[in-house]
């Protein structure tokens, strides 16, 4: 099977759920446990050029023409569909393949998902896949803004170490918006690398 079939199968597959309820404590443990289970991880973690079809297949989501008024239960495929291909996207055997313009894509991409979410109801699900994936991002290229704030608040550390944050609580809340604050100054010191 080539990636690109790899990517389409296994992205929104029936692990989704799974992956994302299952773990112990945050998004990560819900990978690491579907990865102890299903070869096809292992396979798609091989490949080169995973990264490049996780995020196609990511961007081509639809967030324009999404029923927003849909309640969850009516609405997994979207929730859930894109939460999976956040926490692929958030490992670092993807993340170190990309380059510093699929980064920037894909952080555009984050915020613009992160935007419907908010726009109606959300599950009280304790993860934010767009801010566990920026998170990450920044942590893998050793952004030192962030891991200076990570030495100094423990909810933002288990963000991006377990994919765990509740973004309704007051800790949840600030270290999102860290995060969201962090990735902006990031992606402009990935663009001024690329000129």
């Amino acid at each position: 099977m080539d990636t690109k079939d790899l990517v389409d199968a296994g992205s929104y597959n029936f692990n989704s759920g799974y992956q994302l309820m299952a773990g112990c404590c945050g998004l990560q443990s819900g990978y690491d446990l579907c990865k102890s289970n299903y070869s096809w991880y292992g396979e798609l973690e091989s490949r080169n050029d995973a990264f490049q079809y996780l995020l196609a297949k990511y961007i081509s989501i639809d967030t324009v023409n999404y029923n927003l008024s849909l309640d969850p239960l009516h609405r997994p495929g979207y929730k859930f569909y894109t939460y999976n291909l956040e926490v692929f996207l958030a490992q670092k055997v993807y993340l170190e393949d990309g380059t510093s313009e699929q980064k920037v894509t894909l952080i555009n991409e984050l915020f613009k998902k992160q935007e419907v979410r908010n726009a109606g109801y959300t599950w009280g699900f304790r993860n934010e896949g767009p801010t566990f994936v920026m998170g990450r991002i920044m942590y893998y290229d050793d952004f030192k803004p962030l891991l200076d704030s990570m030495e100094l608040n423990m909810t933002l550390k288990m963000l991006v170490d377990l994919g765990d944050m509740d973004a309704r609580s007051v800790e949840g809340g600030k270290a999102q918006l860290t995060i969201f604050s962090l990735s902006n100054e990031f992606v402009e010191q990935l663009k001024s690398k690329s000129r």
